[in-house]
């Protein structure tokens, strides 16, 4: 994809995006708390933020979509995926967030990572398993 095909698309999906202040909609800066080692669903988004904006992908974290007021966890800006971290979500609820996406975007779940119980090198390779960027 050349660059002037990659801004379109990064446009074609910001303008799904709600932008105000405070709807996180900055892009390639990480929206979270300041705890973000102590949770593992920030600590998960944090690491799969650090992992596309290596790869050079433009993302945008917990933004607020246009028409259903919600909040993706990160949207890959280049690719058109979104990522849900999963921690204490039910399978049922997931779906229910899924349904209110729009169409042209995938959704891809990821389970969070309690990086206490994993080395570098295996947190590395769960990312890459899963992300597949």
């Amino acid at each position: 994809m050349n660059e002037r095909d990659r801004q379109r698309n990064n446009n074609e999906i910001l303008s799904l995006i709600r932008f105000s202040n405070k709807s996180g909609s900055h892009t390639n800066c990480f929206r979270g708390p300041g705890k973000v080692l102590l949770d593992p669903h920030e600590t998960t988004k944090y690491l799969v933020y650090s992992y596309l904006r290596a790869q050079g992908h433009n993302v945008i974290t917990e933004p607020i979509f246009i028409k259903e007021s919600f909040r993706p966890d990160i949207i890959d800006l280049d690719t058109g995926i979104c990522y849900e971290i999963l921690h204490s979500e039910t399978e049922e609820k997931f779906k229910e967030k899924q349904a209110k996406y729009p169409e042209n975007l995938e959704i891809r779940k990821i389970k969070s990572v309690n990086i206490f119980d994993h080395t570098k090198e295996s947190i590395r390779e769960y990312l890459s398993k899963h992300i597949l960027v």
